[in-house]
């Protein structure tokens, strides 16, 4: 059995005013097409296929003719969960439509352990799969029986199955942030109540393969059993790698074998940091091997200046205006410190929600050496629950 594992689309996605419709175009072909070659029987999708719980129109037909299309491919299951971008409403109405394409979505954790599994079976082996969709704290805290603690709900969910038939392989799907994985900067951070991840000897023992969604930059987080983070599809911000991955895994009754298939970068995210003496140097050295058979490249610029100075960004427009690439970002920075490191010229772009907090907190109370578990915990959870009610 062959199983596609991917995850974080993002469909509807912006960087700055720019949408990421034609690469998301290019990967959906891309992806049917590799599908067809490895000869894929389960697909699975493991969360945030939307960027917003409220997508465009443009980035629902994206996907509602994906999973049509997928309909025409002989023996293929589409595994999808929700993610903590997705509104798990919006992709519960679709549900029963999609099963008629083999397509089996999984938006809620339910109470009902069965209702979150699904078995697949190819000639007389069987797999199990288990779905974990993205959660909140709410959520979780109603289905608590009395006294019941989160780690020990699942580690009960992890280690019990509902169906008794026998299972050659056991897999995962979750959308959540898992072991001591390596974030990419555009994820939003998400929380267990008194947890920041799921530890992973809790899935270890129980799972041959964990399918994971949340973090975008491809990793593995363990060997035997592969605990996978396949990362986005498509780089979502300037400071993402351009390369990136879906993993393949084959399974045959007893064995298995894991490998990563390269995305093709469809559009190229340039980010150039300069000086005002040096930029135009710089930048020629930087775009010198930009195709023009590829989608029009996107540039970041970041200049660090020691006094204002007008016409930087039209000088760079006259410099790009004869190749493939649009300038998208121009981001003067005022250096009041020579001596100040690249490291500590913080933008507000590159810093999540969490972290802002702590510089607010380092700056409101600079005698501070840490932040009070009970104060951060209480602000993770204040978020958790301003995120309930979108």
């Amino acid at each position: 059995m062959n199983i596609l594992h991917t995850s974080d689309w993002h469909l509807g996605k912006k960087l700055y005013k720019q949408d990421r419709k034609a690469e998301h175009e290019l990967f959906i072909d891309w992806l049917i097409q590799t599908i067809k070659k490895e000869n894929v029987d389960v697909l699975i999708i493991a969360g945030d296929i939307f960027d917003s719980p409220t997508p465009p129109n443009y980035a629902q037909k994206m996907f509602f003719d994906f999973i049509s299309k997928l309909e025409a491919i002989e023996g293929l299951t589409t595994l999808v969960i929700a993610g903590n971008h997705d509104s798990a409403s919006l992709l519960d109405i679709p549900k029963y439509f999609f099963e008629k394409s083999r397509c089996y979505l999984f938006p809620y954790l339910k109470e009902d352990p069965e209702e979150n599994e699904f078995i697949v079976t190819k000639g007389d082996m069987s797999v199990g799969f288990q779905t974990l969709p993205y959660f909140r704290n709410y959520e979780l805290i109603n289905m608590l029986k009395e006294n019941e603690q989160a780690d020990s709900f699942f580690k009960n969910r992890f280690s019990r199955w509902s169906f008794q038939e026998e299972l050659h392989h056991k897999i995962l799907i979750a959308h959540h942030g898992f072991g001591k994985y390596s974030s990419a900067g555009s994820e939003h951070a998400i929380y267990l109540s008194g947890l920041d991840y799921f530890p992973l000897e809790w899935l270890t023992p129980h799972f041959d393969y964990c399918a994971l969604g949340h973090i975008h930059k491809k990793q593995t987080l363990n060997e035997n059993p592969p605990i996978i983070y396949p990362g986005s599809p498509i780089p979502l911000r300037f400071s993402e790698s351009n390369q990136k991955y879906v993993s393949l895994l084959k399974l045959g009754k007893t064995e298995k074998f894991q490998k990563y298939i390269e995305i093709p970068s469809f559009r190229k995210l340039i980010r150039v940091k300069s000086d005002q003496s040096n930029y135009i140097n710089k930048l020629s050295q930087e775009l010198e091997n930009i195709s023009e058979d590829d989608l029009t490249a996107f540039l970041e610029v970041e200049i660090t200046l020691n006094e204002p100075v007008s016409g930087m960004a039209d000088n760079i427009r006259q410099f790009i205006q004869t190749k493939n690439i649009e300038l998208i970002a121009f981001r003067p920075i005022m250096s009041f410190d020579e001596a100040q490191n690249d490291e500590d010229i913080s933008t507000l772009d590159n810093l999540n929600m969490f972290d802002l907090f702590k510089q607010y907190y380092f700056l409101r109370f600079p005698e501070a050496d840490e932040i009070p578990d009970e104060i951060m915990q209480g602000f993770k959870d204040l978020v958790e629950e301003s995120r309930g009610l979108e």
